[in-house]
């Protein structure tokens, strides 16, 4: 299969800060879209990140396809845009920013661009504990726990499927 080169929008380079985020834009590339996130994790990965890639923590570099299919839940488009917000502004240790609550141009429109290209139709996943009790409206809530993927940080990550992308958004703090 030949591999398509995709960028993330330059205005996530700004959003996101690399001290608490991984963001990047993978082609699809096996049928197991596990697979094509844990090569792209990996720390020897042949597969070239876009220019804007950062590279992963190494504590996240060593997650598995297993525990990304265990520990993931299903969302809704509006969730993921939600969850964007968290991975942007939030604190895993602290809280929410309270400009998650409030409506920012520059911050929404650039969630808009990273989802641009997935649909109300494709799968958005994330280890956020309100997706697993079912409580997808409570995505933005102050307080709420999640499935840490990883042993040694706290982390919440957002991952949208197409059939011929992957969007990986993380945040992850040292406990």
């Amino acid at each position: 299969m030949q591999q398509k080169e995709f960028s993330l929008p330059s205005c996530a380079l700004d959003l996101f800060d690399p001290r608490f985020t991984y963001l990047t834009l993978l082609p699809r590339m096996e049928r197991d879209w596990a697979t094509d996130i844990v090569t792209a994790l990996a720390p020897d990965s042949s597969t070239p990140p876009d220019r804007e890639t950062r590279r992963p923590p190494a504590e996240i570099s060593s997650v598995s396809g297993t525990t990304l299919h265990g520990n993931l839940w299903k969302i809704s488009r509006l969730g993921a845009a939600d969850l964007l917000k968290i991975i942007a502004v939030g604190s895993l240790l602290g809280g929410l920013d309270a400009s998650a609550f409030t409506p920012d141009n520059r911050r929404d429109d650039c969630i808009q661009q990273l989802l641009r290209d997935f649909s109300e139709d494709d799968l958005y996943l994330t280890n956020h504990g309100h997706a697993e009790d079912g409580d997808e409206e409570s995505l933005l809530s102050r307080t709420f726990h999640f499935s840490a993927m990883t042993s040694s940080l706290l982390d919440v990550a957002l991952v949208a499927i197409s059939s011929s992308r992957i969007l990986v958004a993380w945040r992850f703090e040292q406990d």
